[in-house]
Parts: C-alpha cells; sequence; structure tokens
C-alpha cells in the first residue's frame, strides 16, 4: 500500500473546510456517518482477504511484513534530499512541480474549498514518502514515489495557469513558455535516463553537470557518480553528499 494511498483520506476529510467552523461541522457529519466509514473499511478488508490467506499458507500467518528490516524514520525525514538532491531530487528532475507547489498559496485566496485540503495532504505526503529509508525509491528516474500524488497538483498547477491568463496576454504567454521549457527540459532528460546520461540511482552534482544537455554520457561521467550506501542507509544513518 503506497502512503499516498492512504493520506488522500486527508484531502477528502478537508474538502471544503475553510475554518474551524467547518472543520467542526465535517467532523459531526462524519461522526453522524459513521456507519458508512465502517462499510468502507469493510470493503477495504475485504479486498485484501485473498492476501491475507496467501500469506497464513506460506508463512504461518496471516499479516506479513515482506519489507524485512526496511522502515520508514520518521525522526529524520529526508525532504530537502527528496526535493532538490541530484540523486533524486523531485524538482530537479520534474521542475515543473515547482509552479504546482507555487500555486498552493493562491488557492486561499481563489479555491477556498479546497485549499487546506491540498496543503495538509501535500505536506504529509513529503513527510511520509521522504520518512522511508531508502528515500529514493531504488532504480529510476527522478521521484516515483509522488507520482501518485499529481492529481492533487494538477489544481494549484491549473491555477496558476488560469491567474496568468487575467493577468495579461504577455504574463500568460511569459507562463507558458515557461511551463513547455520545463516539460520540454524533464522529456529531455528522460532520454538522457534512457541512454544512461543519468544515473539510475548514482548522480551526484558533478555527474549531473557534467552530462547538462548531452544526451549520452561525456568525458569523466562515469567517474563522477556515487551510489548510495544501502547498508547504511536501511539503517538510517546514510549521509548523502
Amino acid at each position: 500500500i503506497r502512503p499516498t494511498n492512504i493520506l488522500i483520506l486527508i484531502f477528502f476529510f478537508l474538502y471544503d473546510v475553510t475554518s474551524w467552523k467547518t472543520l467542526m461541522q465535517k467532523s459531526g457529519f462524519i461522526m453522524r456517518h459513521f456507519h458508512w466509514f465502517i462499510l468502507m473499511l469493510s470493503a477495504f478488508i475485504i479486498v485484501w482477504i485473498p492476501q491475507m490467506i496467501y500469506w497464513k499458507e506460506i508463512t504461518g500467518s496471516f499479516f506479513y511484513y515482506s519489507y524485512s528490516t526496511e522502515s520508514f524514520y520518521f525522526n529524520n525525514p529526508q525532504i530537502l534530499n527528496g526535493l532538490f538532491s541530484y540523486r533524486k531530487g523531485w524538482l530537479v528532475y520534474t521542475p515543473l512541480m515547482a509552479i504546482a507547489l507555487a500555486g498552493i498559496p493562491l488557492l486561499f485566496f481563489k479555491m477556498k474549498n479546497i485549499s487546506w485540503a491540498v496543503l495538509v495532504f501535500v505536506a504529509f505526503n513529503l513527510y511520509v514518502v521522504f520518512s522511508w529509508w531508502c528515500w529514493w525509491y531504488g532504480g529510476g528516474f527522478g521521484q516515483r514515489s509522488l507520482i501518485d500524488s499529481y492529481i492533487i497538483l494538477s489544481f494549484p498547477l491549473a491555477l496558476v495557469i488560469n491567474q496568468s491568463k487575467k493577468a495579461g496576454r504577455l504574463i500568460f504567454r511569459l507562463v507558458l513558455s515557461i511551463v513547455f521549457i520545463l516539460l520540454l527540459h524533464n522529456q529531455f532528460q528522460l532520454e538522457q535516463y534512457k541512454y544512461g546520461s543519468i544515473h539510475y540511482d548514482s548522480m551526484t552534482k558533478e555527474a549531473y553537470w557534467n552530462s547538462f544537455l548531452k544526451l549520452h554520457p561525456h568525458g569523466e561521467y562515469w567517474d563522477l557518480l556515487k551510489a548510495p550506501e544501502y547498508e547504511k542507509a536501511v539503517k538510517g544513518i546514510e549521509e548523502y553528499p
């Protein structure tokens, strides 16, 4: 189960909550209709029954933690690394999402009904996702762990574009140009990853700029990579340079 799948409940709970009063009203509504939530929980459990039967047959227990010693380190979340590191920084490899994050404050002025829902969801999601021992989430391109949250982030992103349109033709064209450039850059980096000039888990600042705007690995690129110390990371003590 991905953290986002559970945290999405925060969004629905805070949807249309704009003040303490509306928060209390939403809480009261949930308490009055709590039997529906019990029904939802029951449906969730029913879906997992085949999996639990399988675990029982294989391990002798209905519940089995398949990640062994892997865990979350909530006392040491790697949020800055998760956002900005050259290894797998979300905003380094998917820079368009910086516009989505910048649009969150605008929600409080233009879309108040989802403002707190989006802000709290994003804050908790980043905290939980980057508290996992392997905050770069193994081999791959960028932060695949945050893809599930893009549907929520589409609201502030769309709001920024919409507000720029109201600000005038020049501003609108400027914002669209920035969005297009960031999308183009993201797609180019995907091609770099395909040809090896962006490594799946060992990128460093030096390696990134050595291959910047280059489709294929160049020069001393391979010597500039630094593999993660997985044994230390799983214990929560790995330090990223």
